[in-house]
This record gives structure tokens, sequence and C-alpha cells, in this order.
């Protein structure tokens, strides 16, 4: 038996008779090995923890990045310094002719650098008004149409003409 289980039957002024000490040494023995289980969950919440700590430590670390969306500079770098796909491209000049989405290098940086101003918040923002009218006249229609009756529309169609409305309301 244990030895614990006899200082306990003392403590307790029980007789001490062979069945309650084997009771109250099968229960002892359950609470020690619940309490060693529970260590052991204890080590391996903090051993998972560290493993993941060392893989996320494989991963660069620019200064302030973001784990999952990486480093935005060097991003913009790739974007900037990546060739063109000559065979894809070289398939649509001839339609779009040699502008922004098709020039690289120079004659690209001159166009972008022309154009971003041109789309600034503060050059957009009293345009919304208007979007938000183009926009509550195609819903409107498209209220119209389905009060008719179940129907299947185009909505590139619908989409195009809110968009050609919306340019004309902001000239």
């Amino acid at each position: 038996m244990l030895p614990l289980s006899d200082l306990l039957l003392e403590k307790l002024a029980v007789e001490k008779t062979l069945f309650q000490t084997m009771v109250i040494s099968s229960l002892l023995l359950c609470l020690l090995v619940l309490l060693i289980h529970q260590c052991l969950k204890a080590f391996d919440i903090c051993y998972c923890y560290y493993v993941n700590c060392q893989r996320l430590h494989s991963f660069p670390q620019p200064p302030r990045c973001n784990w999952f969306l990486g480093h935005v500079g060097m991003v913009s770098l790739a974007i900037d310094t990546a060739p063109k796909d000559k065979f894809f491209y070289g398939f649509l000049k001839p339609w779009l002719g040699d502008g922004l989405l098709l020039s690289s290098g120079t004659k690209w940086a001159r166009h972008q650098h022309l154009l971003s101003p041109a789309f600034h918040f503060d050059i957009l923002k009293p345009y919304v008004k208007i979007f938000n009218q183009s926009t509550d006249i195609m819903h409107a229609k498209w209220h119209k149409l389905i009060s008719a009756g179940p129907i299947s529309c185009d909505m590139f169609k619908h989409i195009s003409l809110m968009t050609l409305d919306s340019l004309q309301k902001c000239q």
C-alpha cells in the first residue's frame, strides 16, 4: 500500500482495514495519474506553441511587415522590374496600342505619373453623389423588370449604360 494512504487513515482517525486501505490507495493513485496527465497536456500545449513559433521564424521579416501580406516594397519592386510577356502583350498591341497597359520602362513611368493624380481620393470625392444617382437609376430599372415577373437580363448592358450615364454627368 501507499505510505500516504496509511497517513491519511491515521489523520482521519479511521480504523485501518485492508479494504479501506485499498480504496484510498486506488483513489490516490487515480489522482496522481490525472495530475500527471494534466501536466503532460500543459507541456504539450507549450511545446506546440514553441514549434509554431519556430516555424514562423522561417518567414522573412522586413521591418514592420505582415506575415500574411508579405513586404509591400518587395512586391512593388518585383512589379516594376518584372518583364511583360512579349507573346501575350504582343498579341494585344495591334488593338490596344502602346499606352499605359502595354508600355514599360520610362514611358510607362511617365504615363503613370501623369494619370495617378486624376484618381486621387480628393479628386473623386465630389463624384460619389453622381455615381450613387446613376446606381439608383439602374436599380429602379431592375425593380421595374423584376416586378413584371421572373426575367433573365444581360447585366453587362445595364452596367455599361450606368457607367456611360455617370461619365456624362461628371463632365
